[in-house]
C-alpha cells in the first residue's frame, strides 16, 4: 500500500510539472461525475476511518484505506481519468486542472489519514508535493469542496476537523 501511494504521488508530481499545476484549494478546475464519485467514495472512507480510528482499530484503519487506495484510486479512477489528463488540447486545460484538483485532494486526505501508521513517509511526500514547511499532523482533515460532497454530516467533523465550522454540505 505504501508503495502504491509513493507511486501516486509520482505520477502525481511528473503530471502536475508537466502542466505547470499547483495545487491549491482555489485551483479546482472542471469537475466530472469521475471526481464527484471518487470523493464521495473517500467521505465514506473518512466516516468508516474515524470510527475505527477512535476504537483503535489499527488493522481495520489500514485495511479501509488499503482497499480504496489500490482498488478505487490506482486500479479505478487513475485509469478512468489517465487519456484526459494526457490530452493536450487547449480545451481541455480546465478539465486537466479539475483531475489534478481531486487527485491532489485525495492524496492529502490519504497522507493525512495514513500519518498515524506512517508518519515520516506521510511527511515526506506531503511536503514534496504540497511545500509543507511544517508535520502534516498541523493541518488535519481538510474540508471537500461543497459541490462534491455527499451532504452527510460528518464530513464536517472528519473532513474538515471537529474544531472549526466547515460549510460544506448543500441540501
Amino acid at each position: 500500500m505504501l508503495n502504491t501511494l509513493n507511486n501516486l504521488h509520482i505520477y502525481y508530481s511528473i503530471n502536475a510539472k508537466y502542466d505547470n499545476y499547483s495545487w491549491s484549494e482555489g485551483n479546482r478546475g472542471k469537475i466530472s461525475e469521475k471526481e464527484r464519485w471518487i470523493v464521495s467514495e473517500l467521505s465514506e472512507v473518512a466516516k468508516s476511518y474515524m470510527e475505527f480510528y477512535e476504537k483503535r482499530k489499527t488493522n481495520e484503519m489500514i485495511r479501509l484505506l488499503d482497499r480504496f487506495l489500490i482498488d478505487e484510486v490506482s486500479q479505478k479512477y487513475v485509469p478512468v481519468i489517465r487519456n484526459e489528463l494526457w490530452d493536450d488540447s487547449p480545451e481541455m486545460s480546465e478539465r486537466i486542472n479539475g483531475i489534478y484538483w481531486t487527485l491532489g485532494k485525495l492524496l492529502r486526505a490519504l497522507d493525512t489519514m495514513l500519518h498515524p501508521i506512517a508518519p515520516y513517509l506521510t511527511d515526506n511526500l506531503f511536503e514534496s508535493i504540497f511545500g509543507a514547511r511544517e508535520s502534516i499532523i498541523t493541518y488535519g482533515f481538510e474540508p471537500v469542496d461543497g459541490g462534491l460532497s455527499t451532504g452527510h454530516w460528518w464530513i464536517n467533523t472528519v473532513l474538515c476537523g471537529a474544531s472549526y465550522h466547515c460549510p460544506i454540505a448543500r441540501g
